[in-house]
């Protein structure tokens, strides 16, 4: 047996073990040492995304951003951070959200590779480079509708906030941000043949524009089975 399938054979049954016991945390650090950890910003310095369709409403079908899952693979979340752009306040109970959804049933179904930014996923291993062996990919700014609508089976975090206009001389300062960071994080396994995708989105009553900072770990599902004894 060769070097590395010894040591994916290892990895896996340690990873198996781990989340046995229930000790999700360790599984997550020892992926992320063994080069399964990805990252992948949305937005870049100073340019944020515009929010699913015009900003101003959750359009489902054209989310701002998406991390799909390969049918064999399991992803863990854990950092999914959102930092938004609001606009100015025109009236009275102006509304903000941010949602981050996952459909457990399929993959992201007909992205337009011509109008959606196909985003690098990094390695939280620096020396490893980039990308994780057909298990993740990544996509924002999609602006036209998505073949299929997602179908929303979990909404795993989400943030709203509402703003009064007062008076036209006033001064607002708003934050609007999401840190989702579970302490008991979900095991998103790819449905068979089908995968499974995790949907980030933002809008507002006046458009909003946003960044995100997007770290998980994902694995081979046959590691969550194990290998046996063998």
């Amino acid at each position: 047996m060769s070097y590395e399938a010894t040591r994916v054979k290892r990895v896996g049954n340690s990873v198996k073990e781990l989340l046995g016991m229930g000790r999700v945390h360790q599984a997550v650090d020892l992926l992320i040492a063994e080069g399964q950890g990805g990252h992948v910003t949305i937005g870049a310095l100073t340019t944020p995304i515009v929010g699913g369709g015009n900003g101003t409403t959750i359009e489902i079908a054209q989310p701002a951003g998406i991390l799909n899952i390969a049918p064999n693979a399991v992803m863990i979340p854990v950092r999914f951070k959102v930092e938004c752009e609001v606009g100015g306040v025109a009236a009275d109970d102006e509304v903000d959200e941010i949602l981050i959804a996952v459909d457990t049933g399929n993959a992201a179904d007909g992205v337009n590779e011509t109008t959606a930014v196909n985003e690098q996923v990094y390695n939280m291993r620096g020396d490893l480079g980039n990308g994780l062996a057909g298990l993740v990919s990544a996509w924002s700014a999609v602006t036209t509708n998505l073949t299929t609508a997602p179908v929303h089976t979990m909404e795993l975090d989400r943030a709203q906030h509402h703003r009064e206009f007062g008076d036209a001389t006033g001064l607002q300062i708003t934050k609007f941000e999401l840190l989702y960071e579970p302490v008991h994080p979900p095991l998103l396994a790819g449905a068979s043949n089908l995968g499974a995708a995790v949907y980030v989105d933002w809008a507002g009553t006046v458009a909003v524009s946003g960044f995100a900072q997007l770290q998980f770990v994902i694995f081979p599902k046959q590691w969550v089975y194990g290998f046996g004894n063998d």
